[in-house]
């Protein structure tokens, strides 16, 4: 903790405040002859404390005060956030799987030495704490990113460990969020590089606003990798007071290995 004793005005205001003391006490005691019969001792100690109370109460004008700086030095948070969804079980071994929990929980300990050590889990959502199970059926690596930006971005962040096998079907890309994390980002790749058989949503394109009886189109881009040869059905509901409603029912057969077929439904 380090103290200072400030003034709200420029520090050579002093000199004008010990000029004022000095000349008050010297035109009082010094000037007037009303001390002349006193002997020469007492009216220079008269004047030496006149010069002082004087000084002291045009100090005292000047609004001093005591400005104190304390540090408080905080331990720098290690984020580790592990990917909970299906595809790290079907992409890994459970022997693997352990042996990496394993390594995990050794880095832990190993960084819990130096640093503040917090995990969180993630899927579909966010969770705060390591969780074991391998089940969330989505993953948004983007809404994690979110959650670190507004949870830490005023704390002392050192780094995010990163988990996950890189494979997100829902949230943005999370090569282009724009959440600022001001801390490096280091990744644990999991699961198989290989692309694994997949039919998705590409895009879904709708109006934003649409009023009550209006029409308006929608268009679907469905995408299929290795799935060639086979065929699958596209069906678009509307779903009012709790019962669903068929409005268009398109079958779709799947004829390259890199397959796309935009403007379904429209």
């Amino acid at each position: 903790m380090i103290s200072t004793f400030s003034f709200s005005y420029p520090w050579w205001y002093i000199c004008f405040c010990l000029a004022l003391a000095v000349g008050y006490a010297f035109l009082m005691y010094f000037r007037d002859k009303r001390f002349a019969e006193y002997s020469h001792f007492f009216v220079k100690s008269l004047g030496v404390l006149r010069t002082l109370s004087v000084f002291i109460i045009a100090l005292l004008l000047l609004s001093p005060f005591v400005k104190t700086i304390k540090e408080d030095t905080k331990t720098p948070i290690i984020l580790i956030a592990s990917d909970i969804s299906e595809s790290i079980a079907e992409g890994e071994s459970s022997l693997e799987l352990n042996n990496y929990n394993k390594e995990l929980d050794g880095l832990s300990e190993t960084l819990a030495s130096k640093y503040e050590v917090k995990h969180v889990s993630f899927g579909s959502d966010v969770y705060t704490g390591q969780k074991d199970s391998l089940g969330d059926k989505s993953t948004n690596i983007s809404k994690l990113f979110r959650y670190v930006a507004d949870n830490y971005s005023d704390q002392n962040l050192g780094a995010v460990i990163l988990g996950t096998d890189g494979i997100f079907n829902e949230g943005s890309n999370p090569l282009y969020v724009n959440e600022k994390i001001n801390a490096p980002l280091y990744t644990i790749a999991l699961g198989d590089t290989l692309q694994k058989k997949d039919l998705y949503f590409q895009n879904v394109l709708h109006n934003k606003i649409a009023y009550l009886g209006d029409k308006f189109p929608v268009q679907v881009d469905l995408s299929a990798f290795n799935c060639e040869g086979g065929n699958t059905k596209l069906t678009l509901e509307i779903i009012s007071g709790g019962q669903a409603r068929k409005l268009e029912e398109e079958n779709i057969n799947i004829n390259s290995k890199s397959f796309l077929q935009p403007g379904l439904l429209s």
